[in-house]
C-alpha cells in the first residue's frame, strides 16, 4: 500500500495555568489544562471526529470529541486537569465512531509550565486501511519511533553483472533539488562496482545503467573491488572516499575519487591515499576501510577501521587529518 506521510494534527499541550480553591482550604489541587490543536485542512476525508482520552490510576478517564467538520474551532481543550502523570490516547474516527487512527503518549501536566508532545498517529486496519498518517509534535524530550516503509525494498539487484549477487552499502547526499545514491553491487565472488542512482522523494529511485566506479586494471590496488564509504561536495566538486582492493583476503586500501556530477568519476592518481605502512604499531597491517570524513573548519577528519589480519580480524577505528 502506498505509504503516504502528512500531518493530521498540530498539538500543543498548555500547562500555562495553575489554580487551587481557596475557598476550601482542605483541596490544595493544582490544575492545568490540554489544548489540542487541530489541522482540518490537511485530515484525511475519512476522518470527521476526534477523541481525546486522559486517564490516570485513581482518576476518572477525562474524553473530549471535536467534530472537525462541523465545529466552529478546531480546537479541543481539556480543562482543570489535575497535576501529575496523565496517559494521553487521540483517537481519528470516522462518522460511524470506527476508529481509524490511533496514537498514545504520556504527558507530565506541571502546573505552570508547557509542555510539547511528540505524537505518531497509526492506522487500526479499519475503514479504507490503505493511508499511512505519521503524525510529530515538536518538543524537548522527544521519543521517536521509525516506521518501516510498506514498499522496502527501495532499491534491489538489476541481474546485471556488476550488481547480480544484490546491491548494499548507500551513501546519500540531498543535493540539487533531489537525493543521489552511490552504493556498490555485488558481481560475485567479491568483486564490487560502485552504483549510483536519483530520486525525488527518496523512496523511488532511477538506476544509472552502468556502474559509475569500476576495479582498476590487472595488478593495481583495487583491481577486483571499489566500495563507496562517504561522498562530500566542495565549491562544485563531489569527492568519494572509497574502499578497494584486489584480494579480499589480502590488503584493503582507502582511495579518492572526484566528480563534476557525480556521475563521471575520475580516481586519484595518488592513490591509495592512505596505505597500511601508515599505520602505527601494526594494527592495521591488513585492511584499511571504511573511512567517515567530517569538515571542522578548513580541516578534514577521516576516521577508518582497520585490522591486523585478514583472516581473522580484530577490526579498530583509526584517525586522520588532511589540511589540502
Amino acid at each position: 500500500m502506498k505509504l503516504i506521510i502528512a500531518s493530521l494534527f498540530t498539538l500543543f499541550v498548555f500547562l500555562s495555568y495553575s489554580c487551587s480553591d481557596r475557598s476550601n482550604p482542605i483541596n490544595t489541587m493544582e490544575y492545568g489544562k490540554v489544548l489540542l490543536k487541530i489541522d482540518r485542512a490537511n485530515a484525511p476525508s475519512s476522518v470527521s471526529l476526534i477523541r481525546a482520552t486522559l486517564s490516570r490510576q485513581g482518576f476518572i478517564n477525562i474524553t473530549s470529541t471535536l467534530n472537525i467538520l462541523s465545529d466552529s474551532t478546531a480546537d479541543l481543550l481539556m480543562d482543570n486537569i489535575p497535576v501529575g502523570n496523565w496517559h494521553l490516547k487521540v483517537d481519528a474516527m470516522n462518522d460511524s465512531m470506527v476508529v481509524l487512527y490511533t496514537g498514545e503518549t504520556d504527558v507530565n501536566i506541571l502546573a505552570g509550565f508547557v509542555t510539547n508532545i511528540n505524537l505518531n498517529l497509526i492506522p487500526t486496519g479499519q475503514g479504507t486501511g490503505s493511508i499511512y498518517i505519521y503524525v510529530t509534535w515538536g518538543g524537548t524530550n522527544i521519543n521517536y519511533q521509525w516506521i518501516d516503509n510498506p514498499t522496502n525494498p527501495v532499491l534491489q539487484s538489476s541481474g546485471n553483472y556488476f550488481d547480480n549477487y544484490g546491491v548494499a552499502q548507500p551513501v546519500i547526499m540531498y543535493d540539487e533539488n533531489k537525493y543521489k545514491m552511490w552504493y556498490h553491487g555485488d558481481g560475485g565472488n567479491a568483486k564490487k562496482y560502485v552504483l549510483y542512482a536519483e530520486s525525488s522523494d527518496g523512496k523511488n529511485w532511477v538506476k544509472h545503467p552502468v556502474p559509475v566506479l569500476s576495479p582498476g586494471a590487472a595488478g593495481s590496488w583495487d583491481s577486483w573491488a571499489v566500495q563507496p564509504a562517504i561522498v562530500i561536495k566542495e565549491s562544485g566538486v563531489y569527492k568519494m572516499y572509497f574502499t578497494g582492493y584486489a584480494n579480499q583476503n589480502y590488503q584493503w586500501f582507502i582511495g579518492l575519487a572526484t566528480s563534476t556530477d557525480g556521475i563521471n568519476w575520475i580516481k586519484d592518481p595518488q592513490n591509495p591515499f592512505f596505505r597500511k605502512e601508515q599505520t602505527t604499531n601494526g594494527w592495521g597491517n591488513a585492511n584499511i576501510a571504511y573511512p567517515n570524513v567530517v569538515r571542522v573548519n578548513n580541516d578534514f577528519r577521516i576516521y577508518y577501521s582497520g585490522a591486523a589480519n585478514s583472516y581473522n580480524p580484530y577490526y579498530k577505528i583509526g584517525f586522520l587529518k588532511r589540511t589540502n
